[in-house]
């Protein structure tokens, strides 16, 4: 339990008790005559402020604010001039240069001992922003801002727009070494004392940093009325979460006490991820077993397969089933009507069909009966069903099997046309550090459940090593997780988020709010970036429907965009049919499939599409056009 006092420190009293009062009348006539050095530095500042004000405006970010002012300079109150704000603003400086260094004085004359970082922390204990009861584990704090910490520590989690209230970074000191170097005086000092302002003093990421030779992240955006506790305890790298629920069923009560509960316990009581249960366990067993004994089978077949296809070392693989054949279909047309090389994609077929299917779009195909056997060959009804759980099952064993052959993987679900080839970004150090094991497209879902990383685990490219090998090795081992949930992606971010920090895991999410990979979070969230993108106005590489419950809404959406290129013939239709032959594996299915142009056609008039679709139905309830 924190308890917070009302007594003021100004007399340096804490906890209560009687001020001394000629030590009241001494610190008043000290303030009085620093007022009056300050006011005697007006005229030099003022002498010298005409041969300031023309660099002025070339100046950036100071690198150290001990006054605390805001970034930039304050704007002041309405009929000042720029000089007179400069003014007040120097010798607002002056007078806390003054006090400062008569505070140093101050314990100076009080014997106080160098460290080795050059003072005491405590030489002023009555006067620390932390007292001794929080010394072991919290001594110091200084700020910096967000885009500063971000361009010197990249972490790789996805890009949150910075409001009011979240463009600074708090970092707290430890330990006596870990507080800013002597270099540093004034930071260091205003970092553990009280200063004029009473705040928090603030540096550039790489000056609040330096001294530490260990450093703990903590990402938050709070909810209604939460709180953060840091304990003086043994190191945790998890974080415990305490909410007001009952102990059975039921909502947030503030009448009840703080009890422990699951990190992705909503206020409404329910767990947002299930505990797998035997049922999904039994289940996960008969369709791991099949797979481990097939695989060196498997990997005879596959081993030429890749060394045949792929281009520096990367495959791109797709996983389908007949029942998604037509986004199959239209992905290569798609990629086919830009001229692009899609030589290196190997399709993971489910069944004989799309095996079939895939050969004749002049792709490689890959389909063991053994391993696929309990996979449906129809389409996901929605979102979650057990034929797209079954599917799920299906995208972690062909990641799986590629990574273990020694190959770096880019793996995407069928839903997803490509503008450029995708990998003259992720392989370009001039575009993106190359320095992360794993590269996912951002979800936009910001769930607890998806935390930290919301990564969409249907569009990701992987580099080959231990630490992935074993990432997917656990994935498919979750099998039961994966049925218990209904999909592979909140498993697999939570063990994103374990291996990151049990293994250094190195995970980077691609920025939505860049141009370059947008999907169903785009086209159904942000109509302002959706709007460039029809006019063609974005630096895009690919497009991924997701956020899309069911594949006839996919292709509606597609038709659209301009995006869909299959001819009607071949939608749901198997490739003897459609080549109205025995001997169609002879055959392409490009001639016949592929339309030379987009079929563009409107559906809805609240979604995004090329052209106006003012006159079509909403497809949401009071939904308004996008045009």
């Amino acid at each position: 339990m924190v308890r917070i006092s009302s007594q003021s420190n100004r007399g340096g009293l804490v906890g209560g008790g009687k001020a001394n009062s000629s030590s009241c009348k001494w610190k008043v006539a000290t303030y009085k005559i620093l007022v009056y050095i300050a006011m005697s530095s007006v005229c030099f500042y003022g002498g010298i402020l005409a041969g300031m004000h023309a660099s002025v405006n070339g100046v950036g970010q100071m690198e150290i604010n001990v006054g605390c002012s805001q970034v930039g300079g304050e704007k002041g109150m309405p009929g000042e001039s720029k000089k007179e704000r400069m003014m007040q603003e120097l010798v607002q400086k002056r007078y806390d240069e003054e006090l400062m260094k008569h505070q140093l004085s101050k314990k100076n004359k009080q014997g106080t001992t160098e460290n080795n970082n050059g003072d005491n922390p405590w030489a002023d204990a009555q006067n620390a922003k932390f007292k001794k009861t929080t010394s072991s584990f919290l001594l110091g704090a200084a700020r910096t801002t967000k885009e500063s910490f971000m361009d010197v520590f990249e972490m790789g989690l996805p890009s949150e727009d910075i409001k009011s209230g979240g463009s600074d970074v708090l970092v707290l000191y430890q330990a006596k070494s870990s507080l800013p170097s002597v270099n540093h005086k004034e930071l260091r000092e205003s970092a553990i004392y009280n200063n004029p302002k009473n705040c928090i003093p603030s540096a550039t990421a790489d000056i609040v940093t330096e001294s530490c030779t260990t450093m703990n992240v903590i990402s938050t955006n709070p909810r209604d009325n939460q709180c953060t506790a840091i304990v003086g305890n043994y190191e945790s790298y998890h974080v415990q979460k305490w909410m007001r629920l009952p102990e059975t069923k039921g909502a947030l009560d503030r009448s009840l006490p703080l009890r422990f509960v699951s990190r992705v316990q909503n206020s409404n009581g329910v767990n947002a991820v299930k505990v797998p249960m035997g049922k999904q366990s039994k289940y996960h067993w008969n369709m791991l077993g099949p797979f481990l004994d097939s695989f060196a089978d498997s990997k005879s077949i596959l081993d030429p397969i890749l060394s045949r296809i792929n281009k520096n070392k990367v495959v791109a693989v797709l996983t389908c089933n007949f029942g998604q054949s037509e986004l199959l279909i239209n992905f290569v047309c798609s990629a086919k009507s830009r001229g692009l090389d899609i030589s290196n994609v190997l399709v993971f077929a489910t069944d004989e069909e799309t095996r079939d299917l895939a050969i004749g779009l002049g792709l490689e195909a890959f389909y063991d009966e053994k391993i696929y056997k309990d996979v449906p060959t129809d389409e996901a009804g929605v979102y979650g069903d057990k034929k797209f759980s079954a599917m799920m099952y299906a995208k972690v064993v062909c990641v799986q099997m590629v990574l273990m052959l020694g190959y770096d993987v880019l793996f995407q679900d069928v839903d997803i046309v490509w503008y450029k080839d995708p990998m003259t970004y992720l392989q370009n150090p001039n575009m993106i550090n190359q320095n992360y094991d794993v590269y996912f497209q951002d979800d936009g879902n910001r769930q607890p459940r998806y935390a930290p990383y919301s990564a969409n685990s249907g569009f990701y490219f992987v580099r080959h090593n231990d630490r992935t090998q074993y990432l997917f090795t656990a994935l498919l081992y979750a099998g039961d997780a994966i049925k218990a949930t209904g999909s592979h992606q909140q498993v697999l971010v939570g063990l994103l988020a374990e291996h990151s920090s049990l293994f250094g895991l190195k995970v980077k999410i691609l920025d939505q709010s860049e141009d370059g990979f947008p999907g169903g979070y785009h086209y159904h969230n942000d109509h302002k970036f959706m709007r460039r993108f029809v006019k063609g106005e974005t630096d895009t590489y690919l497009f991924h429907m997701s956020w899309t419950h069911n594949k006839v809404n996919k292709i509606k959406f597609f038709q659209q965009m301009g995006d869909w290129y299959v001819n009607d013939k071949c939608v749901s239709t198997k490739p003897q049919i459609i080549l109205n032959s025995a001997t169609y594996e002879s055959k392409s299915l490009i001639a016949p499939c592929c339309a030379a142009e987009p079929l563009v056609s409107c559906h809805y008039r609240d979604k995004p599409s090329k052209i106006p679709c003012r006159d079509s139905q909403p497809i949401d309830n009071g939904g308004r056009s996008f045009w």
